[in-house]
């Protein structure tokens, strides 16, 4: 999926329309006043740990089109009451109006009404919680299409909403329910048991309708087309034949049944005997074929059940019903695998503000970080590394790093390369010969070029001759080994070298990791000199810290670690220039 073709399709292409451009929370459930939520591309995934309201988010949308409500699933009772004390719940939301392509700004809020304490409805706009001035429609004046007197005209859209943790099939919801004994147990079983008689000649026969102890038991019988059966197939990497949904009430549940029936072996079987996966993606796919174009599609947890391959097919067929039929699909996830590659505009992570104790929205999450907050912390391996010359030099750059959002600093790791500055820049020349290279370098000040790496391309061809005496002279090195390889000349990789280089490595902010130190804790180090050794200075210090004359690398190491606790972070340039260094790397790999 190209997603910046979607994305420009989505904007500009009026099919899509309306949608919702963006709700902002002016007081609604946990969420911080103001918070405002922004859709600009037709796939939004919504993540943040348990307790983020990505539930709530869902059904404010769910609210948002004309005749429908929040009300629908968030509703007060004795034991959970709307908490009010900021004043009444509401929100509003933008939408491109299909025809006259004006942006309309929609309140809903929360009312009491006889027949129903939690209805909402729409009125005027409110300029006290950010929405524009209203210019009111005169008497006489010919009101516009998508207007009414007073405010803009509630968006119009159908609205499709499936939670994957209520979403329970027929049989589950029969067998489990009210399950408190062993009776009750045996009960469900001979109900199910009885039903599943009438259940079975409805599937073989293809009912559309059974009266089963005088009530019709069948809402929807359906077998799926060829290319329906093809799609559940790529989604679950499966090989079923003939697949059959039916919504009855033969068990007292009024749920939804499978059927299925597999190519080999030749396997037949409903829910009772399915994955749960199995039965929640015909129960999506169902629902996807047969919504409205230009549907508003919520989904909540989708990936319930699902392996992860299935997480990875389903999110391609959901992109895939997106372009074809122009909906505009929210969903909220747990799943790193349902977010992975998507643009960073259409991941939303949800936190608390350990301030406040408020939601807070971001808009944008690469999918990397989106990895990140949804639990999946990398392994070793799999982190980018940066390559330093000592373990003080690393313990400096992971000082800085604890500044830095971890979700890129999950994507990081700080490694040793022992041996000094010329085994560090073999190293480099090594990994520039790769394809694809995720490491960067981080040599000490000390060693850094007097010129600026140059840019290859700008070199003439004329100098091939001299690049490797320019490489040695640029990173202080007599004589630099190139990989030899008879089908590309030495110059090639000299030119890839430099162009390596100019992205993937760097200086420390000061000549040395012990002149850091030394330098940013005056009060311990009060009479340096002119021209101090800073690793004898801190070798002295740690032997007076124990009080003998000498100390091993080991001791001098640890004491040298708590000068660095010691040393202040706010404010800190030469920190600061660090998180600047390793930010820019982040990025640099993330596009």
């Amino acid at each position: 999926m190209d997603h910046k073709i979607l994305k420009k399709r989505f904007l500009n292409d009026k099919d899509f329309r309306p949608f919702i451009n963006s709700i902002v929370f002016a007081n609604y459930k946990n969420i911080s006043p103001g918070e405002e939520l922004t859709f600009n591309y037709p796939l939004t995934a919504l993540i943040g740990k348990n307790g983020t309201n990505k539930s709530s988010i869902l059904h404010a949308l769910n609210g948002c089109p004309d005749g429908y409500s929040p009300g629908e699933y968030w509703f007060s009772t004795d034991v959970d009451p709307h908490n009010e004390k900021g004043g009444r719940s509401e929100f509003f939301y933008r939408y491109m109006h299909h025809s006259t392509g004006n942006e309309a700004e929609v309140i809903k809020f929360r009312t009491i009404r006889d027949y129903d304490p939690d209805y909402w409805e729409p009125t005027k706009p409110k300029i006290s919680i950010g929405m524009r001035p209203f210019i009111k429609i005169k008497d006489g004046e010919e009101i516009p299409e998508d207007k009414e007197k007073t405010r803009w005209k509630v968006m119009k859209k159908n609205v499709l909403y499936l939670d994957f943790r209520a979403e329970i099939n027929a049989f589950d919801k029969a067998f489990y329910k009210n399950i408190n004994s062993n009776e009750s147990r045996i009960y469900n079983k001979d109900r199910i048991r009885r039903g599943s008689k009438p259940l079975k000649k409805a599937i073989s026969e293809n009912l559309e309708s059974k009266i089963y102890y005088t009530k019709e038991r069948i809402y929807n019988n359906y077998k799926f087309s060829s290319k329906e059966v093809d799609i559940v197939n790529e989604i679950l990497e499966s090989n079923f034949e003939d697949i059959q949904y039916i919504e009855h009430d033969f068990y007292h549940s009024n749920s939804f049944s499978v059927y299925l029936k597999k190519k080999t072996h030749e396997t037949e079987y409903s829910e009772a005997w399915a994955g749960s996966g199995e039965s929640s993606v015909v129960r999506l796919v169902y629902a996807l074929e047969k919504v409205d174009n230009g549907s508003l599609i919520l989904l909540d947890e989708p990936e319930t059940s699902l392996h992860v391959s299935a997480q990875e097919n389903l999110k391609e067929y959901i992109l895939n019903k997106i372009a074809k039929n122009y909906h505009q699909v929210v969903l909220s996830t747990h799943s790193p695998y349902l977010v992975e590659e998507l643009p960073e505009q259409a991941i939303k992570n949800l936190y608390i503000n350990e301030i406040d104790g408020k939601v807070h929205i971001d808009n944008s999450s690469v999918s990397g970080a989106a990895a990140f907050y949804l639990g999946r912390k990398r392994k070793a391996h799999q982190k980018n590394a940066i390559y330093v010359e000592d373990r003080l030099s690393k313990a400096i750059v992971e000082k800085a790093l604890k500044k830095i959002d971890k979700a890129i600093t999950d994507q990081i790791s700080v490694e040793i390369y022992n041996g000094g500055e010329s085994h560090l820049l073999k190293l480099a020349i090594y990994e520039a010969t790769k394809s694809i290279s995720s490491s960067y370098f981080l040599f000490d000040g000390d060693v850094k070029p007097q010129e600026a790496i140059p840019d290859p391309s700008e070199i003439p061809e004329s100098q091939n001759d001299q690049l490797e005496e320019t490489i040695g002279r640029i990173f202080k090195q007599k004589k630099l080994v190139f990989p030899k390889n008879s089908n590309e000349p030495t110059h090639e990789y000299c030119r890839n070298f430099l162009n390596y280089s100019r992205k993937h490595i760097n200086y420390l902010p000061f000549d040395t990791p012990e002149a850091f130190i030394v330098k940013s804790l005056p009060d311990k180090f009060p009479d340096i000199g002119s021209n101090p050794n800073y690793k004898e200075l801190l070798n002295n210090y740690a032997a007076i810290e124990i009080d003998q004359q000498a100390a091993d690398s080991n001791v001098t190491f640890a004491i040298q670690q708590t000068l660095l606790k010691a040393i202040e972070d706010n404010n800190n340039s030469e920190l600061d220039k660090i998180r600047e260094f390793i930010i820019q790397f982040h990025e640099h790999f993330s596009n």
